[in-house]
């Protein structure tokens, strides 16, 4: 038996194939928007520049007893001659849903010290300048999309202590 094309398949051929590509074009993609690589400083600086955007930042994160807060590292401040004081706020990181294992080991594990633990890393994320807490100390949050660490989790020096 031999199967012989009928106009109704000639016909529905082409409309087929334009109802597939319609359906393509009409897809939209999501594209993630492109971080910005921004320091500490300029966010200390011009944090409402910055509010709502992806960026890119390396600092030190460290676990305190409220969370996990990122800060300029424990070296000498690099925002000193840019900030009033050279002081600076510590930024909560709120990883949500990211997984790292340095922020697992960051927490101190019951019947041992409570030394204070950090690593430096490479963050993404959006930053938030409206988010603060009761402290001066505690202003602004980047909510994490992504968290690079660029070194071991070590014992941090105590906060404020040359």
């Amino acid at each position: 038996m031999q199967l012989i094309p009928t106009n109704r398949i000639r016909l529905a051929t082409p409309a087929l194939l334009v109802g597939v590509l319609l359906i393509g074009a009409c897809h939209k993609t999501v594209k993630t928007p492109v971080a910005t690589r921004v320091s500490l400083c300029q966010l200390y600086a011009n944090p409402t520049a910055y509010d709502g955007k992806p960026i890119r930042v390396d600092a030190t994160v460290t676990a305190l007893p409220d969370g996990n807060y990122i800060y300029p590292g424990p070296t000498a401040n690099p925002c000193a001659d840019s900030m009033a004081g050279g002081s600076y706020s510590f930024i909560k990181l709120d990883a949500g849903n990211v997984e790292n294992a340095a922020l697992v080991e960051l927490k101190t594990q019951p019947g041992s010290p409570p030394e204070r633990k950090e690593f430096d890393v490479e963050l993404t994320g959006t930053f938030d300048s409206n988010y603060s807490e009761p402290s001066d100390h505690f202003r602004y949050r980047i909510v994490a999309v992504e968290i690079k660490p660029v070194s071991s989790v070590r014992i941090g020096k105590r906060l404020g202590a040359a």
